[in-house]
């Protein structure tokens, strides 16, 4: 993350949410993290785009354990957004148990 961003709580009542926001106390950014079946039709292309004040990155990955949609949106540059995407990493459970399903990584 850029400097002087700090993660910002966040509450959801689905179990399938993988969100997390930052913020700087000017700028916040979501980053949503979900994995992608073979067959996704819900897969959104890879690439940045403007969106009035706000800007989108998504970029997709492999791991051992699936394909994963990395979209980071906020009001940011794009460049920016897009190095944030592509810092993702995977820090996968080895031993998930049912109720924790969170194998979304850590965002440097």
């Amino acid at each position: 993350m850029p400097d002087g961003f700090v993660a910002q709580p966040v509450t959801f009542a689905g179990d399938d949410i993988h969100q997390r926001v930052y913020s700087d106390g000017l700028a916040t950014v979501s980053i949503f993290v979900e994995p992608l079946a073979q067959d996704a039709t819900t897969t959104l292309q890879e690439g940045v785009q403007q969106l009035g004040v706000s800007a989108v990155a998504i970029e997709h990955a492999i791991t051992a354990e699936g394909r994963w949609q990395l979209v980071a949106i906020g009001e940011l540059p794009v460049a920016t957004l897009q190095r944030i995407v592509r810092s993702i990493t995977f820090d996968l459970l080895e031993d998930p148990s049912p109720q924790s399903n969170d194998q979304a990584g850590e965002i440097e």
